[in-house]
């Protein structure tokens, strides 16, 4: 049979979500147990709201590996999903996404492996909020109108995100024919310790 659980919260449908407000600083725990457990939140949001749902369980000891599901008010729609801040590094999820419309919205969370695992060790924190600073970007070399050698070159860049740090830099190119060329992704740094870089060819 499944595990008896400390917390009994019943929270395994949208009709049952617990109520979430934007703050920062708030914290709410929970846990996924039994086996098979899902866990939903709601909140009112306004349409242009820039929101962050971030979820600590593995970062801080927990046996849970997250996933993480933003559903519209229609309570089936999915609007954006996440599973790792940084892929098999940062296993906890950390989902940010900008409202379309006002009204509620859901957060669903389930194991990684659900429905096989759960229990009292599956224990993890949600917090949600506002995101309403823009990243600051430069790129630090090549340099503006500068030309470039015919060989593979590393193109970097300063960023920074004075609130809430920054989780990836995405790097795209564009030919100088803008009437029909298009953007081409070039990569993706998930790790800044060594600045933000990418290989151009």
């Amino acid at each position: 049979p499944p595990a008896s659980c400390g917390e009994n919260r019943e929270d395994n449908t949208p009709a049952q979500a617990f109520l979430l407000t934007y703050d920062p600083a708030l914290t709410m725990p929970g846990e996924i147990c039994p086996n098979g457990d899902i866990d939903y939140y709601k909140f009112y949001g306004n349409a242009g709201d820039r929101i962050v749902a971030d979820i600590d369980a593995m970062n801080n000891g927990s046996l849970l590996d997250s996933y993480l599901y933003l559903v519209d008010s229609d309570e089936q729609t999915v609007l954006a999903e996440n599973d790792d801040e940084v892929y098999a590094q940062k296993r906890d999820p950390l989902l940010s996404y900008t409202l379309s419309k006002d009204g509620i919205y859901y957060l669903k969370l389930r194991a990684w492996k659900h429905p096989l695992i759960g229990g009292d060790d599956y224990t993890y924190t949600i917090r949600l909020y506002e995101d309403h600073t823009n990243p600051i970007a430069s790129t630090t070399w090549p340099s503006t109108s500068s030309y470039l050698p015919d060989a593979i070159i590393t193109v970097t860049v300063d960023v920074s995100d004075f609130n809430y740090g920054v989780n990836r830099v995405e790097f795209y190119w564009h030919s100088t024919n803008w009437f029909s060329g298009v953007w081409e992704y070039l990569g993706t740094d998930r790790d800044g310790t060594d600045g933000w870089s990418t290989s151009f060819d």
